[in-house]
């Protein structure tokens, strides 16, 4: 178990209730974000943000924000939960551990069929139907939202939940893991992208979007779909804090056998690559903008409570 797991094992063992809400919390704020944000990436930051529909940004902090959410917010006794496997993001090294605190679950690799899909959901119906009282279900894969929402019309209790990541560093894990001889489709893949550069000019646009919550429509659509589709959307540089607040707001069990993964930087882009990515996937990069602190926040106050004789 990795040192940051101890941690919320020693908080939970204290604290069995959750850190609550934090008092007073400021409506979110599109020139506060901005101004955390590098130099070159500033302007058109905080252009994106203030050109959302009023109230968006705050909407998308009070839905996801452990600050703002209440503990056992999201619990449902019959939900049928889709986990939403973003590749090379920490969403990977979750989906094994949801077996142990769900009642019923499936798992699905990046070949798995549209007829296996369809007929596991049928399958999760069934199980609820037959169970007639608490059973809670999660489905795991790397899903697209287009099928998902198609296959789940008219259904009750059904909610999804994923981890993004920074868009540069997902950008560049995901070209190295594409161009790998491990990807049986390597080849082709360096024939249309023989660097990094090539990739970073033609990879389509907001890709962590996109497979959440679908392509159409532009930002404030997107955004506007995962606050009203998603009940967690954790944060891979973050990945402990996220998944006990995963826990918190859904109230489930401690997710213990989480393989916390690396999630560094890409040393090898330069800030202005790294930039450059960002402004070309603003999507994805203003989503992490406003989750990436709230998240930040949570974990420093899970450390403060697990620590409290740190404290100055």
């Amino acid at each position: 178990m990795s040192r940051r797991l101890q941690d919320l094992v020693r908080l939970n063992a204290r604290d069995r209730r959750g850190i609550a809400p934090v008092e007073g919390t400021v409506a979110a704020s599109p020139a506060s974000f901005a101004a955390h944000q590098p130099a070159d990436l500033r302007a058109e930051t905080e252009a994106t943000l203030s050109a959302l529909p009023a109230g968006l940004a705050d909407r998308v902090l009070a839905r996801f924000d452990p600050g703002r959410v209440i503990p056992g917010s999201y619990e449902q006794e019959r939900d049928i939960l889709f986990f939403i496997n973003v590749p090379m993001t920490a969403g990977g090294a979750v989906v094994g551990a949801l077996k142990d605190v769900f009642d019923r679950t499936r798992s699905f690799g990046s070949g798995a069929l549209k007829g296996d899909l369809k007929a596991e959901w049928q399958a999760a119906l069934d199980a609820r139907e037959a169970a007639g009282g608490r059973l809670r279900q999660a489905l795991a894969g790397p899903f697209r939202f287009k099928r998902l929402s198609e296959m789940v019309t008219g259904a009750s209790e059904v909610q999804f939940a994923s981890f993004i990541r920074n868009p540069a560093d997902r950008l560049f894990s995901d070209y190295v893991a594409q161009s790998s001889p491990d990807n049986p489709d390597h080849a082709a893949f360096l024939e249309e992208f023989p660097t990094f550069e090539a990739y970073v000019d033609g990879a389509p646009e907001n890709p962590q979007l996109a497979q959440l919550v679908g392509m159409t429509g532009n930002v404030s659509e997107m955004l506007e779909r995962l606050v009203s589709t998603y009940s967690f959307v954790g944060v891979s540089e973050h990945v402990s804090a996220s998944v006990e607040h995963f826990r918190r707001s859904h109230n489930l069990p401690t997710l213990s056998d989480i393989s916390e993964a690396a999630m560094d930087q890409a040393a090898r882009l330069s800030p202005a690559l790294r930039s450059r990515i960002c402004k070309r996937h603003m999507g994805d990069w203003v989503l992490f903008t406003l989750l990436e602190p709230a998240m930040a926040g949570f974990e420093q106050r899970l450390a403060a409570v697990a620590y409290p004789d740190r404290l100055s």
